[in-house]
C-alpha cells in the first residue's frame, strides 16, 4: 500500500537519480521504487514525467527515517543519445539527464 514521505533532496549522477527521503515509521518493511507518472513528452529534449513511490505494510511506529535512495535511469531515456528532462513528481525542479 502506497505510503506518505518527503522528498528531501534529489539529484541525478552518472545513470542514476538520487533521492533523499523522510518517513514515519520504524518497526516494519518500507520499500520504494521509481516509476512514470505520465507518457514520455515528445518535446525537444524530450520529458519524463516520475514518481518515486513508497510502500509500507502499515508500520505503526513515529521515529522519523531519513533514507539515501538511488534509481536507475536507463529505461528512463527519451532518445537513443542526449538529454532528457526528468519531472520528479512533488519535486520542485526539473532534471537534466544527460547520457551518450
Amino acid at each position: 500500500m502506497p505510503a506518505a514521505f518527503n522528498l528531501d533532496s534529489v539529484y541525478v549522477q552518472g545513470d542514476s537519480l538520487h533521492a533523499t527521503v523522510s518517513y514515519g515509521g520504524g518497526c516494519g518493511e518500507h520499500e520504494f521504487e521509481l516509476d512514470t507518472a505520465g507518457f514520455l513528452m515528445k518535446s525537444l529534449p524530450p520529458k519524463q514525467p516520475l514518481r518515486i513511490i513508497h510502500r509500507s505494510d502499515g508500520d505503526l511506529c513515529r521515529a522519523l527515517i531519513k533514507e539515501e535512495l538511488s534509481f536507475d535511469l536507463h529505461s528512463f531515456r527519451g532518445t537513443h543519445r542526449g538529454v532528457t528532462v526528468l519531472i520528479i513528481e512533488n519535486w520542485n525542479k526539473n532534471l537534466s539527464y544527460s547520457y551518450e
